[in-house]
């Protein structure tokens, strides 16, 4: 039996004003900075220099998104987020002094590694692997004991650590999206262990209307995703996984008739527990309880520094 918990949240409309691309640059500015002091090699002309120079272009000259621009109103999205994903990332980096932790300088690397953009049909390992890191980044800055382990991290629930299997969707269907749970169920299995599937559902989402209520968005969200919650169902199959987390960040510009323009921001998660796997009592004890509000600090802490 499927057991939705967690929520859709972190979805918001923000007016241009509240992300604005002066505060994303100097956070660039900063993130690049920060990946110096560690030691990070930077190549010229690499993804987070472009996205920074892109945002300063966009503040100075007062540049702005407009319907006859789609390429350029997608490249200041892509900016955006390489800012945001490098923030979550160094910022959980910084907020960790202790030995073993899992951001090595290989995985701060992938901030400036790969193109600017990615798009859907897109196999880039460099998109995949940050992709992982700013999960374990969201799961640190939340308090969620993160650590390097296969088939990508480790958590621990109760007396039991699990593996995490994460996994970024590159297509828009349904079928593309259950065969990854399919793949990372088989590793987790493959470790002996128990654990969970984190899929980043971003291409089936990106469509979805940004001027609702979180309540709303949450049964969009649903309505969307009905055919992969289906799929679910049938998780029994693989007792491995106890839960899955579909998650992933989306940016899309509103341009009204009257004009107007506002930037829908979101980072929706959901968590999915199987009953017939796991106790629901002891799913809702540790996700719905422990993880998920966790979670849900660390978006919001994040984007008290992107955006306030």
């Amino acid at each position: 039996m499927l057991t939705p918990s967690g929520e859709t949240s972190g979805w918001e409309t923000r007016p241009l004003g509240t992300m604005s691309p002066s505060v994303l640059h100097m956070q660039g500015t900063r993130a690049i900075l920060m990946l110096r002091e560690f030691g990070v090699p930077l190549p010229a002309s690499n993804r987070l220099e472009i996205a920074v120079e892109l945002l300063s272009r966009v503040h100075k000259s007062g540049l702005i998104p407009s319907v006859s621009t789609p390429e350029l109103n997608a490249k200041i999205l892509a900016a955006m987020r390489a800012v945001h994903e490098a923030v979550t990332v160094l910022e959980a980096r910084r907020s960790l002094s202790i030995q073993g932790h899992p951001f090595t300088q290989s995985r701060l690397q992938l901030l400036v590694e790969g193109p600017l953009e990615t798009k859907p049909g897109t196999f880039g390992d460099a998109a995949n692997r940050r992709f992982e890191t700013v999960i374990a980044s969201l799961m640190a800055l939340g308090g969620i004991g993160v650590s390097a382990g296969e088939p990508d991290w480790r958590i621990r629930y109760f007396d039991e650590q699990l593996g995490v299997a994460v996994k970024r969707l590159n297509a828009t269907t349904t079928m593309a999206a259950a065969k990854l749970i399919r793949k990372g169920a088989h590793q987790i299995r493959h470790q002996g262990m128990r654990g969970i599937v984190v899929l980043n559902v971003e291409h089936l989402i990106n469509e979805l209307p940004g001027n609702l209520s979180a309540a709303e968005y949450g049964e969009c969200f649903n309505a969307k995703l009905v055919e992969l919650h289906e799929y679910m169902d049938t998780m029994v199959r693989y007792p491995a996984v106890i839960a899955v987390l579909l998650t992933g960040i989306v940016g899309r510009w509103a341009f009204g008739a009257d004009g107007s323009l506002d930037l829908h921001w979101s980072h929706p998660f959901q968590l999915v527990g199987f009953s017939d796997i796991e106790p629901a009592e002891r799913f809702d004890q540790y996700f719905s309880q422990q993880f998920a509000p966790r979670y849900r600090n660390a978006l919001k802490r994040v984007a008290a520094i992107v955006g306030p």
